[in-house]
């Protein structure tokens, strides 16, 4: 065999698998960048709503949600005992995921937090 036809089929299996690679890495940055931007969202939603005393919560989180282009099909807002829990749910469409049929992907947050002091407290609610 000829070193160019070597070398052609070597390329012609590196070139997809590389591709496959990026797109792979590319999908899970985005599934960590869209999750951080969900979880930093709400705490800052969290924040200024115990700071400036909102009388709305579920009013005030779908308006910032929605001006942030956050899905708010799923979200449930809860205050009680000075604590205010956040669930919701956003979904988000898949680049290269839909090679191997995943159309989207999901990031789901539920979170609670509460104001002691000057100084605020969050826990994640793990559902069970």
């Amino acid at each position: 065999m000829k070193k160019h036809q070597i070398n052609q089929r070597f390329f012609l299996i590196l070139i997809p698998l590389v591709m496959f690679f990026v797109s792979f890495v590319f999908d899970f940055l985005m599934i960590f960048i869209q999750d951080f931007r969900l979880e930093h969202t709400t705490k800052t939603l969290i924040k200024n709503s115990l700071t400036y005393n909102i009388n709305d919560y579920n009013k005030y989180f779908k308006e910032n949600y929605e001006k942030r282009k956050i899905s708010t099909d799923y979200l449930i807002v809860n205050y009680d005992n000075d604590k205010l829990t956040i669930y919701n749910t956003h979904s988000y469409t898949s680049f290269f995921g839909k090679l191997l049929g995943i159309n989207s992907y999901r990031s789901t947050i539920h979170l609670e937090g509460y104001k002691s002091g000057t100084k605020f407290t969050f826990t994640e609610v793990r559902d069970e």
